[in-house]
């Protein structure tokens, strides 16, 4: 299938995988409250951050050095079930910090971690595959199993941890035996003389793109915390949901990153698809920007209840700040595809430190802030962000600026 036509049949099939999280969010939000729902949310991203310590970068480096002929499908999937253990870790820690010592919870998290982390990894690998089709529709499987889980909620009036918790971990394990089933379909590839040597940079490589996704997970569980702190349960369900509609229009090249970075791989040069989505999705969000704005004039609750009333200028502010990050997005396409990945690291650490920055220095119990504020400080930490990949890209231009993983192993 032609590069074209695999993009479009990525974004098709992507904004089903989209949509299906919307549909089950916004269903939570309309039927038990933007109580129930942040505190859905809440749960998501803790569980998300779990998967992505325990996942540490692997699943994008383990196909790079895969595709580079530098490791073998067989001890690529080897790898992925010790990486995968680490989720039982991760997974513990994450539900004893956020919610203290509940056994039940602690286990459920644990073995949500695991699944997720093993789909992680093997969805990634399979994108050695020459149709993009498996790839798509495994990524998409545990998104579409959200929808069941959301009605499931609102029916029975679902409002505990636990039962949540347990329910996320179906979509996830369902997702990892799909990939696990769609993988063992893949030809092995010819074992690599150089696997050994080639382990410890594959480490490093997958731990700085793993400090790099942990990194952009926490600033969406701090900035929910400080939502949370600051407006109450109500609040946070707010907050939650107009940062989850501002990453809709993200969505597509979020999803296209994975095939845009096959093309960077094959290529070895920056591809035109690059400026393409740039300039199509800061078109959207620009859009969508001044629409929500003027929307909001008339309904301040978009339509979505009175317990939404003010999300609009909210979301207005969370997509500008949407123009930023496909600059991040595409800048860390490059930035991995020639082995640079703590230029990434270095950009998601600014963005934490600038949001600690902002709420600990106008952090006020008599005045707390107001969810447009919290927002707006998003906005400013993605332009910080924003400008530190940049100048770390610059810095390293004259040093083989195309090198790939074929040519500089």
């Amino acid at each position: 299938m032609k590069l074209h036509k695999q993009l479009a049949l990525t974004l098709i099939i992507q904004v089903i995988g989209s949509s299906s999280t919307l549909l089950a969010t916004l269903w939570i939000g309309i039927t038990a409250g933007p109580q129930q729902q942040g505190h859905f949310n809440q749960l998501k991203s803790l569980i998300d951050l779990s998967i992505a310590l325990a996942a540490m970068g692997m699943p994008q480096a383990l196909y790079i050095y895969t595709q580079s002929n530098r490791l073998s499908l067989y001890k690529a999937k080897k790898i992925s079930l010790w990486i995968g253990a680490l989720g039982l870790l991760t997974g513990s820690a994450t539900a004893f910090w956020s919610n203290g010592y509940d056994p039940t919870l602690i286990v459920i998290f644990g073995a949500t971690s695991i699944a997720g982390c093993l789909h992680a990894q093997w969805r990634a690998l399979l994108l050695l595959s020459q149709k993009s089709l498996t790839f798509n529709l495994t990524t998409i499987a545990p998104q579409v199993l959200l929808i069941p889980l959301a009605i499931w909620i609102s029916i029975f009036n679902e409002t505990s941890s636990t039962a949540i918790s347990f329910g996320i971990f179906l979509a996830w394990a369902i997702g990892a035996a799909f990939a696990e089933m769609v993988l063992s379909k893949l030809p092995n590839q010819q074992q690599s003389c150089k696997e050994k040597g080639n382990l410890h940079s594959l480490l490093l490589h997958g731990f700085s793109t793993g400090i790099t996704v942990a990194l952009a997970i926490l600033g969406t569980v701090l900035v929910q915390k400080a939502a949370q702190q600051s407006a109450g349960q109500a609040g946070l369900g707010v907050f939650s949901i107009a940062l989850l509609l501002a990453q809709i229009p993200l969505t597509p090249l979020n999803y296209a990153l994975p095939l845009l970075l096959k093309i960077r791989l094959a290529q070895r040069i920056i591809n035109p698809f690059d400026n393409i989505f740039f300039f199509a999705t800061a078109l959207l969000i620009s859009i969508l920007a001044i629409a929500v704005f003027f929307l909001g004039s008339i309904r301040s609750d978009l339509w979505m209840g009175p317990a939404y009333s003010g999300v609009h200028n909210i979301l207005a502010i969370l997509l500008t700040a949407g123009i930023a990050e496909i600059s991040i997005r595409l800048g860390g396409v490059n930035a991995h595809a020639t082995l640079r990945p703590w230029i990434t690291v270095v950009a998601e650490a600014m963005r934490i430190i600038t949001l600690l920055t902002l709420w600990f220095s106008t952090l006020d119990q008599q005045n707390p802030h107001t969810l447009p504020q919290l927002a707006t400080g998003w906005l400013l930490a993605a332009i910080v962000s924003l400008v530190t990949l940049k100048l770390c890209t610059h810095c390293r231009r004259g040093e083989a600026p195309h090198d790939t993983p074929a040519q500089r192993l």
